[in-house]
């Protein structure tokens, strides 16, 4: 089996510390085969009876390098060591945030780009949702609304095109499997197959700056 996130960064941050076990926490989550990208996704680990409490600078550098060389499967920026109340922060109001992401469609008929251009007018879409199966031993069941706030489309080729999305937090699981999605019917027209690649580019979302030249290589790794 493969080694999860908080796996591949807590070897190097319990070694460096001396610590026992840790607590791994994060703002909001991504399924498995989401990539995520752009900022990155902000995270915490409490660690539990470590024997060293602080790094300095040039060892907190190093501790981040060493995360970095360990694995080609994610990388950490900015690491630090924070307070309690900051992990609360991270925390707060985590779906109200706006998630961006970009999907590569593969579509079943052949398209051309006036076939998707109506997408890209669809603005501020409430979907009714139920809890999602993954989250139904921690959450009741019940239907809330989400919001996606906008969709723009990039024609590729007669079977393919990007779909860049902003959406309320918690929306976008919809998306990933699209014959369970009420949002389907949006796109019927195109008689669209599944989404090959799914990544989450601004999470949460800090600015509205979406670079065309970013899009363009995320799904060449």
């Amino acid at each position: 089996m493969e080694s999860s996130v908080e796996e591949l960064i807590a070897e190097s941050v319990l070694s460096s510390f001396r610590s026992e076990g840790f607590n791994f926490s994060s703002s909001g989550r991504e399924d498995v085969d989401v990539r995520t990208l752009g900022t990155g996704r902000p995270f915490a680990m409490e660690l539990l009876n470590p024997h060293r409490s602080k790094l300095s600078r040039e060892e907190m550098k190093l501790l981040q390098e060493t995360i970095n060389n360990s694995s080609d499967k994610i990388k950490v920026r900015d690491l630090q060591i924070v307070s309690r109340e900051a992990m609360g922060k991270m925390k707060e109001g985590e779906e109200d945030k706006t998630k961006s992401y970009t999907a590569l469609v593969w579509t079943l008929k052949p398209i051309q780009s006036e076939d998707i251009a109506f997408i890209d007018d669809i603005k501020d879409l409430t979907l009714d949702q139920k809890t999602p199966l993954r989250v139904l031993h921690r959450r009741a069941l019940a239907v809330r609304p989400r919001v996606v706030h906008s969709m723009k489309t990039r024609f590729l080729d007669s079977h393919h095109f990007y779909l860049e999305m902003k959406t309320q937090a918690g929306t976008l699981w919809m998306w990933t499997g699209l014959r369970l999605s009420r949002v389907r019917v949006l796109l019927l027209s195109c008689e669209n197959g599944p989404i090959l690649f799914l990544c989450g580019t601004v999470v949460p979302e800090r600015t509205t700056k979406h670079p065309r030249s970013e899009t363009e290589h995320l799904f060449e790794r």
